[in-house]
């Protein structure tokens, strides 16, 4: 939005703080999902979105596009809150963690 430009466009510098605010809060939801495919969506599809909309300049424009993104921050929302419902499993470019293996102490063995 074009509040996040330097200068803040036509809108006071409350305006900034709460587009920044808006966005910090999608990208938390975004990435609240489980699913890599739709965390990784949601995350690009954020910073896109924000990304196209940085040039906004008139105030009712801008508070139009902040509206619209708090919608779309409750729907995020609770689409996160649904998809925990589901069990999921990692798919194979996430990081899986590494399993620990329990060191081996050789001892003598005095049996043979």
């Amino acid at each position: 939005l074009g509040v996040l430009q330097k200068g803040g466009g036509g809108m006071a510098s409350g305006g900034r703080v709460e587009v920044l605010s808006l966005y910090r809060k999608m990208l938390r939801a975004g990435g609240s999902f489980k699913d890599y495919n739709f965390r990784e969506y949601a995350m690009n599809y954020i910073r896109e979105e924000f990304r196209k909309q940085a040039d906004l300049k008139d105030s009712d424009t801008v508070e139009g596009a902040v509206d619209y993104g708090f919608q779309q921050l409750k729907l995020l929302q609770r689409q996160a809150t649904l998809g925990e419902m589901y069990e999921w499993k990692p798919v194979v470019v996430e990081q899986m963690p590494i399993p620990r293996v329990a060191k081996r102490i050789d001892k003598p063995n005095n049996n043979l």
